[in-house]
């Protein structure tokens, strides 16, 4: 009755995952997390070269392609295994 009137419906319980999606989700998330890490150090390597060799550090752009390298850089080490991390830990985060 109070469910007609609110027009809410109880929650169900979150479902149970089955061994072959819980190494699927692993797989992934091992994947995900390997590609960042391989992305960031190729970043660190660009910037470093950016910044130490004197004929890039003297073009127009360089300032921008720093900018850029900084964002992917925040991106590879930061946000992507902390969105990542929670899909692996399941929406109970156990």
């Amino acid at each position: 009755m109070i469910q007609l009137i609110f027009g809410w419906t109880p929650i169900s319980p979150i479902p149970q995952i089955t061994l072959k999606q819980e190494k699927q989700v692993l797989g992934w998330t091992v994947a995900v997390l390997l590609t960042n890490c391989c992305g960031a150090l190729a970043n660190i390597l660009l910037m470093l070269t950016l910044i130490l060799h004197k004929p890039l550090r003297q073009s127009s752009s360089s300032s921008l392609i720093i900018h850029t390298v900084c964002i992917d850089l925040y991106i590879c080490a930061l946000a992507v295994p902390v969105s990542a991390i929670p899909i692996y830990l399941g929406p109970r985060y156990e």
